[in-house]
This record gives C-alpha cells, sequence and structure tokens, in this order.
C-alpha cells in the first residue's frame, strides 16, 4: 500500500533559507491543498532552528538530513513518494547550490522506476535569475500573489542571514518581475526537467495551457499555476484624430510645450505610428499546399524577427521566434508562419500568449498537432526602466503533440530552434 499523497511536493536545497527565498511563496500555496517537504542539510544549531520556524511558517514539513548525498536523497524520495520535486537549477551560479540539483536529478531515476513517483521534477529560480548559461528559463510561472507576504514573513525568520540587506530585496525584485510576465503582482518561476526522458507532459508548461480551461487554481494533483489573461480579437481601429489630441495632452502632462519646434507635428505621427501598428494587416493565413504522401520530419522556420508592444507598460519588446511543425495533409506556405506571428505581435500584448497564441494559430491552420514555437525576447520595461538588466532575455516555447511528448523529435527540434548563447 502506498503512502503517497496526491499531489504532494518535496522540495531539496542546499542550505536553511533557500526554500524560502527560491520558492516560498509556490510552496505556501501549495501546502493548502497537499502535503509540502522540505529537505535541507543540517548546518549548526541556530540555523537548524530558523529552517525549523520558516517551514512551519510556510506550512511545510521538515526533514534536515546529516548530508544531502545520493543514498540519503533516494531514501527521502522512496519514502516520501512526492509527485512533484523542486530543487536548484543544474547550471546555478553557486556551487552548493549545483551539486545539490545534481545529486536530486541522480537520485530520482530508481524510485521513479520503482514507484512511479516523482512524475514532475522543476527546478526553480536563482540569484538575479541569471544561471551560468545565462537567464532562467520559465516553463511554469506561478502566480504567487497570496501567499508572499508569507513567503516574506518566513524569509525574515532567518536573522542570523542579510535578509533585510540583500536577500529581501532581491526576493521582491524578482517576485515583481516574474509577476509582470503574467499580469499579476507577484509570481516565482521554474523550469521542467526531464525524468528519464519524459518532460510533464500530463501538466505541460504554462505557455501550452489554454487559457479558458485553466483559471488561477490549484491544478488536480498538481503544481499551482496561473493562466495567461486572454487578449481581445475584436479592438476597434485607432482613432487617429482622438488619440493625438490625448497626444498632446500627454505632452502638456509631462512640463513639455506641445507647440515649440520640434514637437508640433508629434502628436500626428505618434498617432499615425499607433494605427499603422495596430490595424496592421497581416494577409492571408490560410494558404497551404496539399503533400502527396507524408513528409515525415519538421519543417523549421528560424531566424524570424518581431517587435510588439508590452501591454504593462506601453514599451516596445523584440522578439527571435522559431517555428516547427510536422506537416500531416498539407503544408503551409513559408511566409504564412511568419504572417501568422505578425497577426499576434502587432497588438498590447505579453511574450507568452504570442508564443502560446501562434502555436495554436499554426496548428490550426497546418491541421496537425505537431507544433512548436519559441521565443526569444529583449523587453524595454526590463531593460531601460525598473531593475534596468539590459543584458536579460526571456525565452518563451509553446510544444504540442509530439513536439512535446517525443523526446527525440523535441530535443531537435529544441537544439536547431534555440539561439545559441556564447
Amino acid at each position: 500500500m502506498s503512502s503517497a499523497v496526491p499531489g504532494s511536493l518535496l522540495a531539496a536545497f542546499a542550505h536553511p533559507d533557500d526554500a524560502e527565498l527560491w520558492a516560498g511563496a509556490t510552496l505556501a500555496l501549495h501546502a493548502r491543498c497537499a502535503a509540502v517537504t522540505i529537505v535541507v542539510p543540517h548546518r549548526d544549531e541556530l540555523r537548524d532552528a530558523e529552517a525549523c520556524k520558516g517551514a512551519t511558517v510556510l506550512g511545510a514539513e521538515l526533514r534536515q538530513v546529516p548530508r544531502l548525498d545520493h543514498a540519503t536523497m533516494q531514501q527521502v524520495l522512496l519514502e516520501a513518494e512526492p509527485d512533484v520535486v523542486i530543487t536548484h537549477p543544474l547550471n546555478d551560479v553557486h556551487p552548493e547550490h549545483r551539486a545539490v540539483a545534481a545529486t536530486v536529478l541522480a537520485a530520482v531515476p530508481e524510485p521513479r522506476i520503482a514507484t512511479g513517483r516523482p512524475s514532475r521534477f522543476y527546478t526553480c529560480d536563482t540569484y538575479n535569475s541569471l544561471t551560468l548559461d545565462g537567464p532562467v528559463r520559465a516553463d511554469v510561472i506561478v502566480d504567487a500573489t497570496s501567499t508572499f507576504d508569507t513567503k516574506m514573513a518566513a524569509l525574515c525568520v532567518h536573522a542570523s542571514q542579510p535578509i533585510e540587506q540583500h536577500f529581501g530585496p532581491m526576493a521582491e525584485s524578482l517576485g515583481r518581475l516574474w509577476g509582470a510576465r503574467i499580469g499579476t503582482r507577484y509570481a516565482e518561476a521554474f523550469t521542467a526537467v526531464p525524468i528519464l526522458g519524459c518532460l510533464p507532459g500530463r501538466h505541460p508548461p504554462l505557455s501550452c495551457r489554454t487559457p479558458a480551461a485553466l483559471p488561477p487554481s490549484t491544478h488536480p494533483q498538481g503544481m499551482i499555476m496561473t493562466s495567461i489573461p486572454v487578449q481581445s480579437q475584436n479592438r476597434r481601429p485607432v482613432d487617429r484624430v482622438r488619440a493625438q489630441e490625448l497626444t498632446r495632452e500627454l505632452l502638456l502632462a509631462l512640463g513639455e510645450d506641445p507647440d515649440r519646434d520640434g514637437l508640433q507635428d508629434t502628436p500626428r505621427r505618434f498617432a499615425d505610428w499607433w494605427g499603422e501598428f495596430l490595424d496592421h494587416d497581416a494577409g492571408r493565413l490560410d494558404t497551404s499546399f496539399a503533400q502527396e504522401g507524408r513528409y515525415g520530419d519538421f519543417v523549421l522556420l528560424t531566424g524570424i524577427e518581431a517587435w510588439s508592444v508590452c501591454e504593462h507598460h506601453l514599451l516596445p519588446f523584440r522578439l527571435d521566434v522559431s517555428v516547427a511543425y510536422v506537416p500531416d495533409t498539407a503544408v503551409l506556405g513559408l511566409s504564412k508562419l511568419v504572417r501568422h506571428l505578425e497577426a499576434r505581435t502587432h497588438a498590447l500584448q505579453l511574450q507568452e500568449r504570442i508564443t502560446h497564441d501562434v502555436a495554436h494559430d499554426l496548428a490550426k491552420a497546418a491541421a496537425t498537432d505537431d507544433v512548436a514555437v519559441f521565443t526569444t525576447g529583449e523587453h524595454l520595461c526590463m531593460s531601460m526602466r525598473g531593475v534596468k538588466a539590459t543584458a536579460v532575455r526571456s525565452t518563451t516555447m509553446c510544444r504540442l503533440g509530439r513536439t512535446e511528448s517525443d523526446p527525440d523529435l523535441a530535443a531537435r527540434i529544441e537544439r536547431l530552434a534555440l539561439p545559441v548563447r556564447l
């Protein structure tokens, strides 16, 4: 008889305060509906006591072990049989984080074969969301708004650490940054890791979710996730006259003189640009060609550049896009792959929503379930304001059908589709 608790989550970390810092809000949210266990190695008496108090605040059980080595981790997994495992990024900048992540990953296969668990494996965020390979890739973004205060309260328990001076502000900044990506106040990000060559197909990444099917809630036996807001496709045309009038008012509100040289024609130019951008006609999207027999392999288009405007700050963001699909009975004209992207980017948008919608648009147009879309973005709302992180890029992906369920196909597409970081 299995002792596993449906939906249970096990989080293994290197330091007593890591659970609170990197995943505290998600653990607190998950603890409302399922068992959460935090596993950390013993430190000294003070830090062990802080870890115990912090876990209590989050609503989690704490398991402290002498050493977080392979044998210990394997035993913990066999005993707890968690559905979900969370640990540090495999390429974390912190060497102790990397060591724990490697240990946890190596310990997972035998319990998975013996018990069928864990079914899902995720890595969490890290310092400034930067790993040794570049920015953290968020496959799952959790709306942490309702439990972020709990996270911070648990973090503050670790009074022996520089919480007020360093870790607290960093947690606040990262929470707000990820929240901005999905339109919430706070969020936490996680990356899916294959177990025995399989990604969590039953619970696909956030970008693959249909918004109407997944309101912000607890997914049965799963991690608590948020959906992407649905964008209206019935927008009215731009009222250029009204936009011109309001631009003049904006200049006045900014302390400028709209009648001075250099600004006299700015309201008209600004209104015209919005009209050109938002009223853009992407052209025909339904051109396809019947194919005799099955092609069998995928079609991949890379190097597509697109611009859109962040709906939160009205600042532009640039995307490098790759799209792939496996034709069934018809192939799309190559230009149509780009036109479907244009149809989604000429709007006030979110990168995640563009990725999701383009993938589903192409699946419908090509009459195939086997579609993948990858976008890497540079957001001016992040590079020229707020944290002013000019080197940060965000990557989102939506993989449907065999581009997600077939490990070999998924790996071949991803290897060619994602940009190489030097």
